[in-house]
């Protein structure tokens, strides 16, 4: 689309690390039948396709940005993405099927922050667990990152899950403000050492997914109970503790004097999980670990 030659490299387990300057191409693996086309290949047709999924609704919610993206801003965009060096996009086909959208930010000394967004085509699908199983693969087998660590929204169930489903460690929760709003976003990260020695294949994902049932609603407890927490008391955390938790990245310690928001709080425990708790018993908890506990018996 830039008129750029759309060199296409296959990946070559003897390929050392890539400097980001080698990043602006397309990849393919053969094997799997994998093709990462860069954003500056992509022919008009394919440019308003990924422009389309990017505005679905159910799509932008999850960005920084959840804002419309104009055709003209898109195509912008685009043309300029190749002059630069720390910011990298690839759609994703699978065989015949495009997949969705892989992406690499403020890339530096071999760490990278990244995101994805699937086709809205496929949502709900099982596709999102293709998509990021290749993105890891190609993160860390073909261009040889040494970190790779992202941002997902407190909400976004799914996107959390599939962070666990593939052994991200949770490092963090931050607030990030968006137009005088702030949303809560857990950040997840993973080092190539770890991705190896783990041997994260995809087959593996997918026994998580379908063959330990009281796992994966474990962790759903929690991120649901998360997600009470932010509703109730705009955190996701019980705000009159220090809570530090299993590297949550809150410290800080505000005694709660509000009756309303802890009374709220013990409704949708009660709505979300049948956990009938006082506020006395509630303000009795020293720890988040100890609340999931008592909601896991």
């Amino acid at each position: 689309m830039t008129g750029q030659q759309n060199t296409i490299l296959s990946f070559d387990a003897s390929n050392a690390w890539m400097e980001p300057d080698d990043f602006h191409q397309s990849f393919v693996d053969e094997e799997q039948e994998i093709l990462f086309i860069h954003f500056s290949k992509l022919d008009k047709k394919l440019a308003r396709e990924v422009l389309a999924w990017r505005n679905h609704p159910e799509i932008r919610r999850w960005m920084y940005n959840k804002d419309l993206i104009s055709e003209e801003d898109h195509f912008e965009f685009l043309q300029q993405l190749p002059r630069q060096r720390h910011r990298f996009y690839w759609l994703v086909k699978e065989g015949d099927k495009n997949l969705g959208v892989i992406d690499l930010s403020n890339c530096k000394g071999g760490e990278s922050e990244w995101g994805f967004y699937l086709n809205p085509k496929y949502l709900g699908g099982g596709k999102a667990i293709r998509l990021f199983h290749h993105a890891l693969y190609f993160f860390f087998q073909k261009i040889r990152l040494n970190k790779v660590y992202g941002y997902v929204a407190c909400e976004n169930t799914n996107s959390l899950l599939l962070n666990e489903l593939f052994d991200m460690q949770r490092t963090a929760l931050m607030p990030k403000r968006h137009k005088g709003v702030i949303h809560w976003y857990a950040k997840y990260e993973l080092n190539r050492g770890e991705y190896l020695s783990r041997n994260l294949r995809l087959s593996a994902a997918r026994r998580k997914l379908t063959g330990s049932q009281s796992a994966l609603r474990r962790k759903r407890q929690e991120i649901r109970l998360r997600q009470l927490l932010i509703q109730a008391f705009g955190r996701p955390s019980l705000p009159f503790i220090k809570d530090t938790d299993e590297h949550n990245g809150i410290v800080d310690s505000v005694p709660v004097t509000n009756s309303i928001q802890l009374s709220h709080f013990c409704s949708l425990l009660q709505e979300n999980f049948e956990v009938s708790l006082e506020i006395p018993d509630l303000l009795s908890y020293q720890k988040l670990s100890d609340l999931l506990k008592d909601i896991r018996k």
